[in-house]
């Protein structure tokens, strides 16, 4: 349970103000590829309000290149550059993207995302 805490803690983002997880560490977690993540959501736009998802920038994604290029020590570039996040979701958008997934891995981290929330919160490290 602890680790768990510490991997989803240690990918939360703030961006504009709120504690988000970019899409690409989201299906490192949910154990599904980024493009087929990118698919779901494309599929259920309707899901994904404003204050569960927002698309990033190209100032926000060029951080994310940067950020990535400089944590990848023996992969090119152009690797990370293809992986480079697109959309930010939520503490309510995760839950929701568990839900479309609909994978084993996906439920289980949606549970584990809620409890980890739910402790982080308990002890003031999220609003």
């Amino acid at each position: 349970m602890v680790q768990a805490i510490q991997a989803i803690q240690g990918k939360l983002q703030r961006i504009r103000g709120v504690h988000v997880m970019i899409d690409k560490d989201l299906a490192d977690l949910y154990n599904v590829k980024v493009v087929a993540l990118h698919q779901a959501v494309k599929r259920n736009m309707s899901r994904f309000p404003a204050d569960f998802m927002f698309e990033l920038t190209t100032e926000e994604m060029e951080v994310f290149v940067s950020l990535e290029t400089r944590t990848q020590e023996n992969e090119e570039t152009e690797d990370a550059k293809v992986a480079v996040a697109k959309y930010a979701f939520t503490k309510l958008g995760m839950v929701m993207l568990a839900s479309i997934l609909q994978s084993r891995q996906a439920v289980d981290m949606s549970i584990q995302n809620v409890r980890t929330f739910m402790i982080l919160r308990s002890h003031g490290w999220l609003q």
